[in-house]
């Protein structure tokens, strides 16, 4: 009887020590522990600074790591806006045309003369390699929704209106989708001071936005206004689609970095962490230009 109530007790003892679906007390010690590197349940065995690469798409992302924080950051990131510069001078026989003649105004909507990028949330993932080092890909979306063109010859000098977008509507469109990739890393002598790379993979960025420049011009005709139907019809459109698309691709690969800073470092509050001072855009920066990382996406693991 004695040693039948001894093997009940056992056996209640385990059921307890299994409760949840972990185990504590297998023969080998470490049953139910994720190796370091690794996450709960992923049958994994990963040890700490190993170098693999593991891809992590925010929907299911964990909330404790940081590839995840970061995705979160990016996705709530608001649009980030660049002006198109006025651009003249651009001939074409006895015509010449200038882009924004008025220059940008961004209080309007749309904005005007203003590419707008934004980050696409649906696209986004994570991989690390090993504990310094994590590698974000996904689309960005990029729009420029009212780009005012003025073609001039003597008293004939109409203006039309333009866009880039990814669906052919002239103010109001949808974004154009552009594969890009950051590279983040973390340096963990330096208060893991965080260098943001930022990089488009879409080939040939300039002819892709020249592809989806859309607007006025032919084959809209202007049966009613003589003035604007030469105009359209004599300038070369091609050379001015060029000049915009070649402006705005200069500029992209600034604002997705500074998409990406402005979420992911510390902007100054009461103080930048020591060794660190805020520059123009309020973000703490250390003396080789990386800059001082929010606090909250320091987590472990990766």
């Amino acid at each position: 009887m004695a040693a039948r109530l001894n093997w009940l007790l056992v056996a209640a003892l385990l059921v307890l020590s299994c409760k949840g679906g972990t185990c504590t007390g297998a023969s080998s010690g470490t049953a139910g522990k994720p190796g370091a590197g690794t996450s709960a349940g992923s049958g994994g065995s990963g040890s700490a600074g190993e170098v693999g690469s593991s891809s992590a798409k925010s929907s299911s992302g964990s909330s404790g790591t940081t590839s995840s924080l970061v995705l979160s950051l990016l996705q709530s990131s608001p649009i980030i806006t660049a002006r198109i510069p006025t651009t003249g001078a651009i001939a074409s026989g006895f015509l010449s045309s200038t882009i924004c003649p008025s220059g940008p105004e961004t209080s309007t909507h749309p904005p005007v003369c203003t590419t707008e990028l934004k980050w696409s949330m649906d696209t986004l993932t994570a991989s690390s390699a090993g504990s310094a080092k994590l590698f974000i890909a996904g689309n960005v979306g990029v729009r420029a929704n009212d780009i005012p063109v003025n073609v001039a010859a003597w008293e004939c000098n109409p203006t039309y209106d333009l866009a880039v977008d990814g669906d052919g509507s002239v103010a109001g469109g949808t974004f154009l989708n552009l594969a890009a990739e950051l590279d983040l890393s973390f340096d963990p002598g330096e208060s893991n001071a965080l260098t943001i790379a930022a990089v488009f993979t879409t080939p040939d960025v300039p002819t892709l936005l020249a592809n989806h420049i859309f607007g006025e011009p032919p084959p809209i005709s202007f049966p009613d206004d003589p003035c604007s139907e030469a105009m359209a019809g004599g300038m070369d459109w091609g050379n001015v689609n060029a000049m915009l698309s070649d402006e705005m691709a200069s500029s992209l690969q600034g604002q997705l970095l500074k998409s990406a800073e402005s979420r992911l470092c510390m902007k100054v509050g009461a103080s930048c962490p020591s060794g660190s001072r805020a520059d123009a855009n309020g973000i703490c920066r250390y003396g080789d230009n990386s800059c001082a990382p929010r606090p909250d996406i320091l987590v472990r693991p990766f």
